[in-house]
């Protein structure tokens, strides 16, 4: 752990207010836990970035189609989350105790992932799309959405 802050890690702290002599511990994780952290970020953003299509009125495609795509983003998103939790079971088996350590940090940070941002934020969509699908009429506020990163100050 860094008892000095470098630049960097100070503007950082700075945007996400904390103070700036918080100590910094920088981590590599192993490829695998990086590669099922990756394709969980990745389909979040691409639900996004679909979400925003589909708010998006001027484009000309029909509503069902882009209905269907955000869905299918749905789908993979929801896939990528099963996908960590089934990689998150399999840790701590036959292990050497120097990597135990660092597969125990890694196991905290993708679950913290999955079971506080993941998983309200895909059940949040889930029932709206359900809802929708019933004939729902719905108003989705930004505030009513789970959060899947922290706001910056």
């Amino acid at each position: 752990m860094r008892k000095l802050t470098r630049l960097e890690d100070a503007r950082v702290l700075k945007q996400i207010n904390v103070p700036l002599n918080t100590p910094i511990e920088e981590r590599t994780f192993s490829p695998d836990c990086y590669k099922h952290w990756a394709r969980l970020q990745n389909a979040h953003e691409r639900f996004m970035i679909e979400l925003r299509r589909y708010s998006d009125p001027s484009l000309t495609e029909s509503r069902g189609k882009k209905w269907h795509r955000l869905r299918r983003r749905l789908n993979v998103l929801d896939k990528a989350a099963g996908d960590c939790v089934r990689f998150l079971g399999g840790l701590g088996g036959n292990v050497q105790p120097l990597a135990l350590k660092r597969e125990q940090d890694e196991h905290v940070l993708l679950e913290f992932l999955v079971r506080q941002r993941a998983a309200p934020f895909i059940q949040y969509w889930r029932d709206a799309f359900d809802a929708v699908e019933d004939g729902i009429a719905l108003r989705i506020e930004r505030s009513d959405i789970p959060p899947w990163f922290d706001d910056g100050p």
